[in-house]
């Protein structure tokens, strides 16, 4: 469902959209990472972290600390805990 809302941002913008303010953060971090073709292991290894923390996070179980965020954010290229309007 959360492609869904995704793709049809991006059929009325025709471009790649900024991320629905409605959809939460850990949602938006999966819908990139899987765009990207990144592994929950890739962000893992990138953040110090384990598969299974990185697996929480995208699950909304645990909310990544700032340097997690900062760097989550650096390896998708999108901003996703600080966007404006949210």
């Amino acid at each position: 469902m959360l492609a869904y809302l995704l793709s049809d941002i991006e059929r009325e913008r025709n471009l790649f959209p900024m991320p629905n303010p409605e959809i939460k953060p850990h949602e938006v971090m999966q819908i990139y990472r899987k765009r990207k073709n990144i592994t929950q292991l890739k962000i893992a290894l990138f953040i110090h972290a384990s598969q299974i923390h990185v697996s929480r996070i995208e699950r909304g179980i645990t909310i990544p600390d700032e340097y997690e965020k900062r760097k989550i954010e650096q390896l998708l290229g999108v901003r996703i805990w600080n966007r404006e309007g949210v």
